[in-house]
C-alpha cells in the first residue's frame, strides 16, 4: 500500500512540474520574472528526469551523483525564487549583479563537490539521521552538510530580505501609483510561508531517504507548491512598465523622493509652475480618470522629474500620490451621488471616475467620507 502511494505522489509530483514548465514557457511573453518562474519549473524538472534516468536506466550508479544534483537543484530554486518575487517588487536595472554571484557561488559549489566526489571513496548510504552522523567524517558528507547548511541560510535570508522588500513596495506604490489591482503583492507573505514548509520539507526529504509516509506527504507538498507559485504567476501582472523598468533611478527614487525632508531646493520660480501645471492635469483634462494612471506617466507629460513631482505631491497637498488621485475620483464621483437625473450603478460611477474595481471605489471613499457610496447617496437624497 505504501509503495503504491509513493508512486501515485511520484507521479502527480512529475506531472504538476511537466505541467508549470509548460504553462509558464507559454505564457511568459516579454514577463521577466515569469521567464525565471519558467527557469524554476524548468530546473526541477529536469532533475526529475535525472532521477528517473538514473533508478531505471543505470544500474551500479554512485549515489554522491544524484544527492550532487539534489543539492544543487534546492540551492538554485532558493535563489530563483527570490530573484522573481524580486523582479515583481523592483525594476529589473539592479539584478545582473545577484545573478552574477548566485551564479559564481553554484559554480563554486560544483567544482568542489565534483573534485572530492572524484577524490574520495564512494559515500556511504545514508538514509537516517544518525547515518548521517556516523558518515560526517566523509569529505563528500560533509560537503552535502555544508550544503544544506547554506541551503538554510539562503532560506533565512530570502524570507528576511523579501519581507523587508516587500514593505518597501508597499510604500512605493502608494507614492508611484493610482491603483492598487494586481500590484499590491498582497500574496507574497502566504507565499513565504509555504516557502518555510517547503525548506523543511526538503532537509526531511534529503536527510531521510527510506521511502515512508514522510516522503509520500513531502510528494504531495511540492506538487501542490509549484502548482499554486506558478498559477499565481499566470495570474500576477508585472507590476512595472519597460520604461520603468530600465529606469536608472529605480524604485528607490520614488520612495526616496516621499522621504525627502523638504522641497526647499527646488526655484520657487519652477514650484509654482509645476504646482500649476499639475493642478491643470487634473481639474481640466481630468488625468485621474485613467484607471492605470501611474507617476512616471504624468512626470513625462509635465516635462519633470519624479522627486519635484513627489515633494509638490507631498508638502503642497498633504498626500502621497495615490490619496492625491483618489481626491480627485471621489470629488467627482460625489458630484454624481449627488446629481439630479436617473442615478447610475455604483460600478459605472466607479469606473468612469478612474477606479479599476468597485471594491477600491467603497475602501476609498469610505475613508474619504466615513460612509459607504450607497449611504452617501442615500443621505444626499433625504
Amino acid at each position: 500500500m505504501l509503495r503504491d502511494w509513493f508512486i501515485i505522489s511520484s507521479a502527480t509530483l512529475t506531472a504538476s512540474l511537466l505541467f508549470c514548465t509548460a504553462l509558464m514557457w507559454t505564457m511568459r511573453g516579454s514577463s521577466r520574472p515569469r521567464t525565471v518562474l519558467a527557469a524554476v519549473s524548468t530546473t526541477i524538472f529536469a532533475f526529475m528526469a535525472l532521477l528517473l534516468a538514473f533508478f531505471y536506466l543505470r544500474q551500479g550508479y554512485r549515489p554522491e551523483i544524484l544527492d550532487f544534483s539534489y543539492s544543487m537543484v534546492c540551492i538554485a530554486v532558493v535563489c530563483l525564487i527570490r530573484l522573481y518575487f524580486r523582479l515583481l517588487m523592483q525594476p529589473w536595472s539592479g539584478i545582473r549583479k545577484p545573478l552574477r554571484v548566485m551564479f559564481a557561488a553554484l559554480a563554486g559549489f560544483c567544482a568542489v563537490y565534483g573534485l572530492l566526489s572524484l577524490l574520495c571513496p564512494p559515500v556511504p548510504a545514508i538514509h537516517t539521521f544518525g547515518e548521517l552522523a556516523a558518515g560526517l567524517g566523509h569529505p563528500v558528507v560533509m560537503l552535502r552538510v555544508a550544503a544544506f547548511m547554506a541551503f538554510a541560510a539562503l532560506l533565512a535570508v530570502f524570507i528576511v530580505s523579501t519581507l523587508r522588500i516587500y514593505m518597501r513596495h508597499r510604500e512605493a506604490i502608494a507614492a508611484r501609483f493610482s491603483f492598487r489591482e494586481k500590484i499590491s503583492l498582497s500574496w507574497i507573505p502566504s507565499m513565504i510561508a509555504l516557502y518555510v514548509v517547503y525548506g523543511i520539507c526538503t532537509v526531511f526529504d534529503q536527510c531521510i531517504g527510506e521511502l515512508g509516509p514522510g516522503i509520500v506527504v513531502v510528494h504531495f507538498f511540492y506538487a501542490g507548491f509549484y502548482v499554486v507559485i506558478n498559477l499565481m504567476g499566470v495570474y500576477q501582472q508585472d507590476v512595472y512598465t519597460e520604461t520603468e523598468a530600465r529606469s536608472e533611478a529605480g524604485i528607490a527614487d520614488g520612495a526616496s523622493a516621499v522621504a525627502a525632508p523638504n522641497g526647499n531646493g527646488m526655484p520657487a520660480r519652477v514650484r509654482d509652475k509645476l504646482r500649476n501645471d499639475l493642478v491643470r492635469l487634473m481639474e481640466t483634462e481630468h488625468r485621474y480618470r485613467n484607471q492605470e494612471l501611474r507617476l512616471d506617466d504624468v512626470v513625462g507629460e509635465l516635462s519633470t522629474n519624479r522627486t519635484y513631482l513627489s515633494i509638490i505631491i507631498r508638502e503642497d497637498f498633504g498626500e502621497n500620490f495615490i490619496g492625491f488621485v483618489n481626491g480627485y475620483r471621489i470629488r467627482e464621483a460625489k458630484d454624481m451621488l449627488t446629481g439630479g437625473g436617473a442615478p447610475l450603478p455604483m460600478t459605472e460611477i466607479a469606473e468612469l471616475v478612474g477606479f479599476k474595481s468597485i471594491s477600491s471605489f467603497n475602501t476609498f471613499f469610505k475613508k474619504d467620507t466615513g460612509v459607504s457610496p450607497t449611504q452617501f447617496r442615500k443621505t444626499a437624497g433625504m
